[in-house]
Formats: structure tokens, sequence, C-alpha cells
């Protein structure tokens, strides 16, 4: 078959929808298939192909709430024009999705959406684009959701939508086979003995890094514990200052021509609430590694490249997750593949993962309008029970790495999605 993935953005690029789109597409071809990937332009991105995969990229930005600018009319084109077999589209609100809305009675190609869990659904500046989405979802010969338990799937239900099918995400195998225990903290220079927590996700001040700092400050233990914030700038431009960060901001912007004012006033609340966390944040760390906050506790903040991560998951005794919004967080299932237990928010559907993957524990949890916010004193208090209790962090060390070796890992998850495609239809 020859495959068209469309994701917003792609290798090099890091993050969940990117790193579910390199998954599959890399298997797709080892499979036979031919695989392309139809993605937003980067200027870090040093070549066309990733593996087998081939790349074509456009310069656009936005969606249909905010106003789709760029080079869109060539990406319309590039799909009506191509011959490819299947189509799967990742995630929407974005344009690599909605940018096709107008043009997707005219596409020959099977259609396959993962529509990503509906981020806007309760967001009154979405109104309208919901309203209008079950007439779009019923043109596809599937929508592919990742939990079944969550907006997404509820909002296919309630709409009467019937062409609904279930795919997990999962692990790479590969990745977490053959790694030894304790490197990472050897290069931390802590003792094989010591605790040591961890948390991943991007440093955009929506991944719960501050939140973690701030339950680790006030958590209430005698033993030596180190925590490690781990986590890179999402974006699809290099930048490390506040300056960067605004122009990155502002180009996008200048894409936007619908009510400029409008995206003035988000792109300063954007900046100001993500810099005001970065500040709390250095202040925090800083005075815990000054030992302010009790003798025993350390905090490493660092953007490990991914083999380190790796072995930081291995050598971690629990993995924290306080994130503020995710679909099917991939960092869980990640954890469960290195047999550590994982204590996270309410967030996406990661009670489900929980239930299926029986490899952690979810914290109380508060959701306001878009967002969830985790209790920071119940997430200290099953930190503690995690690490005072051997029993209780065996069995949910144990039961994580079975369920990613038996079902939740890429290479069973991405001959599903092979299968659906070649279904006569639905």
């Amino acid at each position: 078959m020859k495959i068209l993935c469309c994701v917003e953005l792609f290798y090099p690029s890091v993050g969940g929808a990117q790193e579910v789109i390199k998954q599959l597409s890399s298997r797709f071809t080892k499979k036979g298939h031919e695989v392309n990937v139809a993605t937003s332009y980067l200027p870090n991105r040093t070549s066309r192909k990733f593996n087998s995969v081939s790349i074509s990229e456009f310069k656009v930005s936005g969606n249909l709430v905010n106003g789709i600018s760029g080079e869109y009319k060539k990406y319309q084109n590039y799909v009506l024009q191509s011959d490819f077999d299947i189509i799967l589209i990742y995630a929407a609100q974005q344009w690599t999705f909605d940018a096709l809305i107008e043009v997707i009675d005219k596409i020959k190609a099977k259609l396959f959406f993962v529509p990503c869990g509906y981020s806007g659904l309760f967001d009154p500046e979405y109104k309208t684009y919901f309203r209008m989405l079950p007439k779009i979802l019923r043109k596809f010969n599937a929508c592919i959701y990742h939990a079944i338990e969550y907006r997404d799937y509820e909002f296919a239900k309630k709409n009467s939508i019937m062409n609904s099918v279930f795919i997990p995400n999962g692990a790479d195998l590969n990745e977490f086979r053959n790694i030894e225990k304790n490197n990472a903290k050897v290069r931390m220079g802590i003792s094989a003995d010591e605790f040591l927590l961890m948390t991943n996700g991007s440093l955009n001040g929506n991944k719960g890094h501050l939140e973690i700092t701030k339950a680790f400050a006030k958590l209430d233990l005698a033993m030596p514990i180190t925590l490690l914030l781990n986590g890179n700038i999402q974006t699809s431009q290099n930048f490390s200052n506040f300056a960067g960060f605004k122009d990155h901001y502002l180009n996008k912007l200048n894409l936007m021509y619908l009510n400029p004012g409008k995206y003035i006033s988000k792109l300063q609340k954007k900046i100001r609430d993500l810099f005001t966390k970065k500040e709390e944040l250095t202040v925090l760390i800083e005075a815990i590694n000054n030992k302010k906050y009790g003798k025993n506790k350390t905090i490493f903040l660092e953007n490990l490249p991914r083999k380190n991560l790796i072995n930081a998951y291995f050598a971690s005794d629990i993995f924290l997750f306080a994130s503020n919004i995710e679909y099917s967080p991939l960092v869980l299932y990640e954890a469960c593949a290195s047999g550590t237990p994982f204590i996270s928010s309410d967030v996406g559907n990661a009670r489900e993962i929980a239930k299926w993957t029986k490899g952690g524990l979810i914290a109380k949890t508060v959701f306001r309008l878009t967002k969830s916010y985790i209790d920071e004193s119940d997430l200290n208090k099953k930190i503690l029970r995690v690490l005072q209790d051997d029993t209780l962090a065996a069995q949910l060390s144990i039961s994580g790495k079975k369920s990613i070796q038996s079902k939740y890992n890429w290479d069973r998850i991405s001959l599903e999605y092979l299968k659906l495609f070649g279904r006569k239809i639905i």
C-alpha cells in the first residue's frame, strides 16, 4: 500500500503525536509499504527522509478556528493529486486535518483519522467547529481512538458516529531491552540505594514540572531522594530565551489574519504564563538544591538524549506525571516498559492506562474547563505509599512490564493499523 500520514509536527520535532507517527510509519515501511509524512516545515530538519519514510513539508500554520495560512492550497493539491491508497490524519484542531475539510469529498484514498482527544471541546471558541465536525467524521472509513473513556470517543457515541475503532498507544520494546538499571544514577552521582523520582515532558508549562516540584519540596521523607525533571522546549524552532520564544509565536501570529488583536492578547498571555511558571520553577529548584526544604533532597533539570532518558526510566523508583492536558500519554506506557511504577494525574486516559497495565496509581485531580490539576498532597501520599511498600512497588513493576510485552507495544499495534487499512470497508 501507498500510505500518507498527516501530522502537524514530525521528526526532528519531539512530542507525543510525532512519536506515534514515527513508530507507526517506520513499521509500515518495514512491512513493505511506501510511506510519506505530510507535516510542517521545520528550519532544523536536515533531511526529507526518516529511515525509509519520506517527508513532505509545508509552510502552513493555524486551524479553522484561529485561521489557516501559508501553503495550505499547495497541501490540498498535494493530497488530491497524489495516488495514495491510505491517508491517516493525526489529530483535530490543527492544519493537516482542518485544511482538508473543504476538499474531503474529492479525496479518492481510504481515509482514517485519529481525533486525539479534542482539547478544545469545552472551549467556547470551538463551539461552531464541533457542531460541524460530526458530518466530517462520517466521511472517514474509520476514526481511531486511543481511549474508550474519554471525550472524543464519547463525542462519537453522542453523535451516533458509527465508524469508531479502538487502537491503544504503547511503547517500543526495542528501546527497553538490555538496559543497565543504575547507569543514570551513576551519571548523576547518586548511590544505587538512593530514591530517584522522575518526570518527562515538554517544558511548555502544561506538563506538571512545577506541580511535581512543589510536591517534592513538601515531601516528608528522611531518606536521601533525588528528583529528575526532564523536558524539552516544544516548538518547531530552536530557541532558549524570551526573545526567541516571542519571535516564534509572533511568526505564527503573522500568518493569522482573523482578528489579530485577539491573537496578540492570547500571545501575551501565553508568554506571560509560561515565563511566570518557568521563573517560579527555577527559583524553587534553586531553593531545594540549597537545602531549604531538607538536606536529603536534590533536583536535576535536564533535557536528556533519548538513550540516557531510557536509562533514567530504568533507574527510577517512581515515574511521576502531573500534566494539565493530555490525550493518551506515551510516557506512562514507557514507564511500564521499564518496570517503573507510575503515579499520574487523572488526565487524558491515564486512569484507563493504569487499569489496563496495572502499572501505576492515579492521584486526586481537579478538572477546570480544559485542564487537569493534580492534588499535590495526594501525590505525596501516593509517593510515600509506593516507596514504603515493596510489595506494591513490585506488583506495579511486574504487571506494567508484562502488559507492554504482551499487548501495548508498537510492533503489535502497527499490525492493528495495517489490518484496519486492509479491510474492504466500513
